[in-house]
C-alpha cells in the first residue's frame, strides 16, 4: 500500500509552477487506509518518502508535523488548494479534511474564591463518590489524559498530581514543559478529576495536554494530543472541546482507543441544542449536564445524532448526565471557583470511570456497568440517567451466594463444643457487643464529632444492643474490635477523607465482605442529605451525609431508622 501511495502522488510533481503561484495554501489532514501502522516502526519511512518527493514541488508542499498521527493514522501537509481534490482521489487515502478550529466548551463562572468546604461536595455526594473512597477506590494506578488548556500544578488541591505535561505545538507535535494553564478551564476539570477536596477521584493521576491554548486551537492540535497522552499509558480521556454538527475526524482514534482498552469520556456541548463532535461519536460515553435537583441543564447539548459513514447509525445523545452546574473546583493561584457546564459534568464522568477502574475492571465493563446503574430521569437529554456509583459498583461487584466458590454446598458446621454457664453477669460499663445472647442485634457506634443524637436514638428504637465509643481520628477501633458487631455506625466530621489511611479502609472493607454492615454519617452543612448504599461481598456499606443538623433529632433518628433498616436486609 505504501509504495502504491508514493507511486500515485508522483503525478502531482509535474503541475505547472504557474498553478502553484496562483493557488492559496491551505492545511489539510490527510488519513491513510489500510492496516494500521505502529508508532515508531512503519510511518517514519512514509513520512521520509512523502518528504522527499513532496518537497519538490517549490517547496509549497511540505508535511509539518514530523512524525504524523499514529493514532488516527494521518499527517498534517500543506497543500495548494488547487490540488486537495486531486490528494483526495490518491489510492491508500481514505479522507482528506481541513486542519479545523476547535475551541472548548465554553463554562459558566458563578462566583470566585468561594471557600473550597462550601461548594462543589453537593455534585461528589450526589454521584455516590464519598461511598467508593470508604471502600478503598480512589483513582489509584490510573492514569487520565486530560487535553484542556493547560493546568496549573502548583495548586494545592493539585501538587503531585501531575504524572506528565505537554504543550501541543500548532503541527500536532508535543513539547515537553512545566505545567501551567494558559487560561483557568483546564486547571478547573483537573480538580474535579483528581483534586484533594474537589475531585472524584483523587489518588488517580493525570497525562495534561495544552492543545488549546486559551481556549482555541486546531483539529491537529488534539490530534497531536490523543497521540500523545495514549503513549503515557492512561486508562481513561477526558476532553471538554469539539466542533458543532458531526464530523468524522476523530473516528480513527476513537476506534484505536477502543482497541488499547481506553474510556474516552467527552462533552455533548453547551448549545442547549445540536450536539457536539466528538461527544456525539459513537463508542464515546458523551456527557450531559445536570444541576442539584436532577434537572437536565438548558444549556446542555442533545438531540438525534444521524451518522453517515463509516457509522451509519442514528444515536440519541448524550449518553449520561453528570452534575454541572454550580460545581466548585480549582483554578489558578490556589483559588476556587463555582463553574457550569457540560465541560465540568464530563471531569466528573471521567473521574467516577477512573474511581471504578482502580477496582481492577477494564473500559468496556466500566462503561456497561454506568449504562445499566444510571439513575433515569425520564426527561429529554439525560440520555440512560444520571451517573450513580454505588449502583455501578454494585453492578460490578454483585453480592456472592454462601457457596460461590463451588458447586456443591458446603456441609453444615460442627456444632460447638459446650461452654461451662456463666457465674456472674457483666459488671456496669463493660462492653456489652462481644457477648451477644442468642437472637440478640448488637452495633457499635463510634463517634468522632458531634450530633450523634440521632444515631443512637434510632438504634435504640430499632431494639439494639449498642456500645458507644467517643473517641478521636488517632483512636480509631481496629479490627479486633468492630468484627464483633453486626452493624457499626461510624459519625464523622466534614473532612473525615483527609484522614482516612488506607490500612482502615481496607480493615472495613474485609469487615462488610465478610458479612458485616456499616453505615457512615457525616454533615455537610448547606447539602441536600442523600444515602448511598453498596453490596460488597456478603455485606453492605451505606454512607449518609448532607446538612443533617438542620434536621431535628427525631426526624433524624426517622432517616436513620430507614437506612439501617435496609442495610440490615
Amino acid at each position: 500500500m505504501m509504495l502504491r501511495f508514493l507511486l500515485a502522488l508522483l503525478w502531482l510533481i509535474p503541475l505547472a509552477p504557474v498553478s502553484l503561484a496562483q493557488s492559496r495554501t491551505v492545511e489539510v489532514i490527510v488519513e491513510l487506509e489500510g492496516p494500521q501502522l505502529p508508532p515508531g516502526q512503519a510511518r517514519a519511512e512514509l513520512m521520509r518518502l512523502l518528504k522527499a518527493h513532496l518537497g519538490q514541488m517549490q517547496g509549497r508542499l511540505k508535511i509539518k508535523a514530523a512524525g504524523g498521527f499514529w493514532a488516527s493514522q494521518s499527517f498534517l501537509v500543506r497543500v495548494p488548494e488547487s490540488q486537495v481534490e486531486r490528494l483526495m482521489q490518491v489510492p491508500g487515502v481514505r479522507r482528506v479534511y481541513a486542519n479545523r478550529a476547535v475551541r472548548m466548551t465554553q463554562p459558566v463562572a458563578s462566583a470566585l474564591s468561594v471557600p473550597v468546604n462550601s461548594g462543589s461536595n453537593w455534585a461528589l455526594q450526589h454521584i455516590g463518590a464519598p461511598g467508593l473512597w470508604a471502600s478503598g477506590l480512589r483513582g489509584q494506578g490510573i492514569r487520565i489524559g486530560h487535553l484542556d488548556t493547560g493546568v496549573d500544578a502548583s495548586h494545592p488541591d493539585l501538587r503531585g498530581k501531575i504524572a506528565a505535561f505537554a504543550v501541543i505545538n500548532p503541527d500536532g507535535t508535543p513539547r515537553l514543559s512545566e505545567p501551567y494553564d494558559s487560561s483557568l478551564h483546564g486547571t478547573h476539570t483537573a480538580g474535579l478529576l483528581v483534586g484533594n477536596n474537589v475531585g472524584v477521584a483523587p489518588e488517580a493521576r493525570l497525562v495534561s495536554a495544552l492543545v488549546l491554548p486559551d481556549g482555541y486551537g486546531t483539529l491537529a492540535q488534539v490530534l497531536g494530543g490523543l497521540d500523545w497522552v495514549l503513549e503515557q499509558n492512561v486508562q481513561v480521556v477526558s476532553m471538554s472541546l469539539g466542533m458543532e454538527g458531526t464530523w468524522t475526524e476523530f473516528a480513527a482514534a476513537i476506534e484505536r482507543m477502543k482497541q488499547m482498552g481506553v474510556l474516552p469520556v467527552f462533552a455533548i456541548g453547551n448549545s442547549g441544542s445540536g450536539t457536539a463532535s466528538p461527544g456525539n461519536m459513537p463508542d464515546v460515553l458523551g456527557i450531559g449536564a445536570t444541576n442539584a435537583s436532577n434537572q437536565v441543564a438548558g444549556f446542555s447539548s442533545r438531540g438525534e445524532v444521524r451518522w453517515g459513514a463509516p457509522y451509519n447509525v442514528v444515536l440519541s445523545k448524550p449518553d449520561l448526565v453528570a452534575p454541572g452546574v454550580d460545581v466548585l473546583s480549582t483554578i489558578p493561584g490556589g483559588r476556587y471557583m463555582a463553574m457550569s457546564g457540560t465541560s465540568v459534568s464530563t471531569a466528573i464522568a471521567a473521574g467516577s470511570a477512573a474511581l471504578l477502574m482502580s477496582g481492577g475492571f477494564k473500559a468496556e465493563q466500566v462503561r456497561q456497568a454506568l449504562f445499566s446503574s444510571a439513575q433515569s430521569l425520564q426527561v429529554a437529554g439525560s440520555g440512560r440517567g444520571l451517573i450513580r456509583l454505588g449502583e455501578a459498583l454494585a453492578v460490578l461487584r454483585p453480592k456472592q451466594p454462601d457457596n460461590a466458590q463451588g458447586t456443591q454446598p458446603s456441609p453444615p458446621p460442627t456444632p460447638p463444643a459446650p461452654q461451662p454457664p456463666q457465674t456472674s453477669p457483666p459488671q456496669p460499663g463493660q462492653p456489652s457487643g462481644n457477648n451477644p445472647l442468642p437472637g440478640e442485634k448488637t452495633a457499635l457506634l463510634i463517634i468522632e464529632t458531634t450530633g450523634a443524637d440521632g444515631a443512637k436514638r434510632a438504634l435504640d428504637g430499632l431494639g439494639f444492643r449498642t456500645e458507644v465509643m467517643q473517641i478521636k481520628p488517632e483512636q480509631r477501633p481496629g479490627a479486633d474490635k468492630v468484627d464483633d458487631f453486626a452493624l457499626v455506625v461510624w459519625v464523622l466530621p466534614a473532612n473525615w477523607s483527609d484522614n482516612w489511611p488506607e490500612p482502615h479502609r481496607k480493615m472495613l472493607r474485609a469487615y462488610v465482605e465478610q458479612g458485616g454492615r456499616l453505615m457512615l454519617i457525616s454533615n455537610n452543612q448547606g447539602q441536600r442529605p442523600v444515602a448511598e448504599s453498596s453490596a460488597y461481598g456478603k455485606g453492605k456499606a451505606t454512607f449518609v451525609s448532607g446538612d443533617l443538623g438542620s434536621l431535628s433529632v427525631e426526624r433524624q433518628a426517622q432517616v436513620f431508622q430507614g437506612v439501617i433498616h435496609q442495610l440490615m436486609r
